[in-house]
């Protein structure tokens, strides 16, 4: 059975690695972010790993310029969705973190995926670039809104993973 993939997305600090981390609690969950292979080549090239204004509209850039160029986040994705499928076939999810409204379409698409969004009241809003700007310029198949305790968002990772194991998704993903 091939992995449900989940593209995931919200601002930063909303919960996003945490959520993906509760998941991993309940069910067999890997993650991969479509910037990490550029967060690697940005350190070849100077970047200290902040995250403040200045890195995040470096990464962006550099992100937008490997996509334009060779597509080289879809490619990562692809080599790292078929690499966990290779060798460990029986994931249940497959989380892709995504910023971008345009690649999320095309990875939607390309990976048959459902869209996630976390939401939560005092994330911050960042709109230095349009990466973090975008994030809720799409519409979600699947809100989490994460405005509890982390007990409660334990909660509904549980109810995530129970609902991807029994199929509940695969209405969106068939269309």
């Amino acid at each position: 059975m091939s992995a449900q993939i989940v593209i995931i997305n919200g601002m930063p600090r909303s919960g996003k690695d945490t959520f993906c981390e509760l998941c991993a609690k309940h069910c067999i969950a890997r993650t991969y972010s479509s910037v990490d292979y550029i967060k690697s080549v940005a350190k070849y090239l100077g970047w200290d790993g902040v995250k403040d204004e200045r890195g995040r509209n470096f990464l962006s850039d550099l992100k937008d310029a490997a996509t334009a160029y060779c597509d080289l986040p879809m490619l990562k994705m692809i080599e790292f969705r078929d690499m966990i499928e290779d060798t460990i076939p029986y994931t249940d999810i497959i989380f892709f973190h995504i910023r971008e409204p345009a690649e999320i379409a095309r990875a939607k698409k390309e990976f048959n995926a459902i869209t996630v969004l976390i939401k939560r009241p005092d994330a911050e809003k960042i709109a230095s670039n349009h990466a973090d700007r975008e994030v809720e310029d799409i519409d979600y198949d699947y809100t989490v809104y994460n405005n509890g305790t982390l007990d409660e968002l334990d909660w509904m990772a549980n109810q995530f993973c129970n609902r991807v194991q029994s199929g509940y998704f695969k209405h969106i993903t068939e269309n």
